[in-house]
């Protein structure tokens, strides 16, 4: 997978505002974005404990849930058993997500199976440091206390200890957040993912040139 780093990139601070102003989110407010469908396969359930356990010690925070899908009603309930009503945006699905990432400090996944998932690239790119649990390429992608946090599959409690940090220090958003941003453009820039599928198309033809030619002689002879 890659990315591409001047669609997805960070606003600067006034953009910023605009985009909190229209969602009306207040600037004071730790915004935490999770761009993921509504699937149990998502964990939305353990987003929302976590943010439960943040909002007890840091009641300005706010979570943002891009995406749409069958537990919708499943996490509209949850949201409202939890009295955490006033702290959760529900997007449902958007063709531009881009201001999504923009207007939040650090971005969130709780996924119990992943593969390398675009929606972590793009808000690296984006320039958010990320949270996470420890399933699939994420562990190659996200470098604990570099570019992120990593927890285990449901561990509400370790995920909110790892949002309550970045909650609690704008240095460290920023200076994980920058990091997050240069190991993407590095590893997961555009040009370098067209070039390795260049390559195995390229390997796929002369494979399939040389097993032509060998049966061209096999015929032959």
């Amino acid at each position: 997978n890659g990315i591409d780093s001047q669609v997805f990139k960070p606003a600067d601070g006034k953009r910023k505002r605009e985009i909190r102003k229209e969602l009306q989110l207040d600037n004071k407010c730790f915004v935490i974005t999770m761009v993921a469908r509504l699937d149990p396969i998502k964990d939305h359930s353990t987003a929302i404990r976590a943010l439960e356990r943040v909002a007890i010690h840091y009641p300005e925070v706010r979570l943002v849930l891009v995406g749409d899908g069958p537990l919708r009603e499943n996490v509209v309930r949850e949201i409202v058993s939890r009295g955490l009503v006033g702290l959760v945006l529900l997007c449902g699905e958007q063709k531009n997500i881009v201001p999504y990432y923009q207007c939040a400090d650090c971005f969130l996944l709780t996924s119990i199976s992943e593969g390398t998932p675009l929606a972590v690239l793009e808000a690296m790119a984006c320039g958010l440091p990320v949270v996470a649990t420890e399933c699939g390429d994420l562990e190659q992608i996200v470098e604990p206390g570099k570019t992120g946090y990593l927890a285990p599959v449901g561990d509400d409690a370790m995920l909110a200890h790892y949002l309550l940090q970045l909650a609690l220090s704008p240095e460290r958003r920023r200076r994980m957040g920058m990091a997050a941003r240069l190991a993407c453009q590095r590893k997961y820039n555009w040009s370098n993912t067209v070039a390795k599928y260049a390559e195995i198309y390229d390997s796929a033809l002369r494979e399939t040139d040389d097993e032509y030619h060998a049966r061209s002689f096999s015929l032959f002879c």
